[in-house]
């Protein structure tokens, strides 16, 4: 007869193998999925086991003297058993978001971590992942922490132990203010502000910088485009936004950190025109502004050509 692990093994070996992952992928898949799903109730028979041979050696009248920290250990026990199963509940439902994240295509932006086939993952890392994930009582986050083991992955490499830190610290109002404030990031890590922020803008942005995943928020840190056939011109993947003038421009930034570009890597994808539509809000009246996508190269090789789709403003 077939016990209830091994039909949920047979289960996540069949998705893993049904998924479309590389014979490295998969087996670090099995690796990972292993470790979350654990033994089941195999870790509390050795507490149960030793408090049974501490009862047996005692005698009645030692049994009867101790029998309030006997208590106190059996309620310390109970305790720890309920804890361990609200945490492997946790680490299941997490296991099968991992296995339906793998079964989706893959949409991450992420260029950090490596593709090579070969790769293990850290087993350092794997164990301080399962830590964490194992106090993931929230949808939300049980999806962070899958989507996260399924890039690991799919490329090892891609979050560092310390972005496994700072999710694990995050509640969720500060995951939410940053979630927001990324829907106008640049791919290369840079956000967009505008200048002389105060009040609760400026409250937001100091409180994701505290938690690491902003920097430069307080100083004048500036992104310059220089001017190249008298206009600048501001890129964002495939989309680029034209601003006709004589001068170079500049627009306030604060730079995401390692962690929070890797957290970047697991939100939702946003267009590439989204944030350079940001961006033309916060430049001077006078200037015509147009919104393309980039085709092909300029005759230097060097920068992509622009193409119009839309204009924005007309001075």
């Amino acid at each position: 007869m077939v016990g209830d692990n091994e039909v949920r093994d047979i289960s996540a070996n069949f998705k893993i193998e049904h998924s479309g992952l590389s014979v490295g992928g998969k087996s670090r898949a099995l690796t990972v999925l292993d470790n979350l799903l654990g033994s089941g109730l195999d870790i509390f028979a050795q507490p149960m086991a030793m408090l049974a041979q501490y009862l047996q050696h005692k005698s009645e009248r030692q049994q009867i003297r101790l029998q309030a920290d006997i208590d106190r250990e059996q309620r310390a026990i109970a305790r720890f058993t309920s804890n361990e199963v609200r945490k492997q509940e946790n680490l299941d439902a997490i296991a099968a978001k991992i296995q339906e994240e793998l079964m989706a295509p893959d949409i991450s932006t992420q260029d950090e971590g490596t593709r090579d086939d070969s790769a293990r993952i850290d087993p350092d890392w794997l164990n301080k992942f399962t830590n964490y994930a194992a106090e993931a009582t929230s949808e939300q986050l049980r999806e962070m922490w899958a989507k996260i083991a399924a890039g690991e992955i799919r490329r090892v490499g891609s979050f560092s132990r310390s972005t496994l830190r700072v999710i694990s610290e995050l509640d969720a109002e500060v995951a939410a203010k940053f979630q927001n404030l990324m829907i106008n990031r640049l791919h290369e890590g840079i956000l967009p502000r505008p200048a002389g922020i105060t009040n609760q803008e400026l409250f937001d942005l100091s409180l994701l910088e505290e938690v690491g995943l902003l920097q430069s928020i307080n100083g004048e840190l500036e992104h310059s485009v220089p001017v190249r056939d008298g206009a600048c011109v501001y890129y964002n993947g495939s989309a680029g936004l034209k601003v006709v003038v004589d001068h170079p421009l500049s627009i306030t930034i604060a730079m995401i950190t390692r962690v929070g570009r890797e957290i970047c890597s697991i939100l939702p994808p946003e267009p590439d025109d989204r944030s350079l539509r940001y961006i033309a809000t916060m430049l001077p009246e006078g200037s015509r502004i147009e919104l393309g996508k980039l085709v092909g190269f300029t005759p230097d090789g060097l920068t992509k050509k622009f193409l119009t789709t839309e204009v924005l403003r007309d001075r």
